[in-house]
């Protein structure tokens, strides 16, 4: 009986003993997992200034390319420089299609010579990549002035 008591008591002491010991490992584990939210809750915010911070510079950077596309459509008030201004464009695509029509013109022959016969030769001579450059020419000078004379762009 005595042996019986002994082991009762410690047991009685123990227990509140071996309680706090499974809480204290469940508080830490919990105060872990709470750690561990809290981080990566800061990371994910992080990641959002970050990524907030980068289409601020974006749209920051646009604007900048706004502007100076707008300045350049501005007049200088000397004559000359705005003449030249304004001849960049047409020379650019005279000089453009100058030399794109000598290219095809001497692809032309070189594939007459080669075939024998004008239908093929001009069938084969018109591609998907020479539509596409007429379909641009063709847009930036007729379409896109023409919707600029209706209000529809800016």
């Amino acid at each position: 009986m005595v042996l019986e008591s002994l082991i009762g008591g410690a047991l009685t002491r123990l227990a509140p003993e071996i309680i706090g010991l499974f809480r204290s490992k469940a508080d830490r584990e919990h105060e872990y997992r709470m750690a561990k939210l809290g981080y990566d809750a800061a990371e994910r915010q992080v990641d959002m200034r970050m990524a907030e911070l980068a289409v601020t510079e974006r749209t920051s950077e646009l604007h900048a390319m706004m502007e100076a596309i707008k300045a350049q459509g501005k007049r200088t008030g000397i004559w000359i420089a705005d003449a030249l201004s304004a001849l960049v464009r047409p020379l650019v695509t005279y000089w453009w299609m100058l030399l794109y029509t000598a290219y095809k013109s001497a692809t032309l022959i070189a594939a007459y010579r080669t075939e024998g016969s004008v239908v093929a030769t001009l069938l084969g001579a018109w591609t998907e990549a020479d539509m596409a450059i007429l379909s641009s020419i063709l847009a930036f000078w007729f379409v896109d002035r023409a919707l600029r004379r209706q209000g529809n762009m800016r």
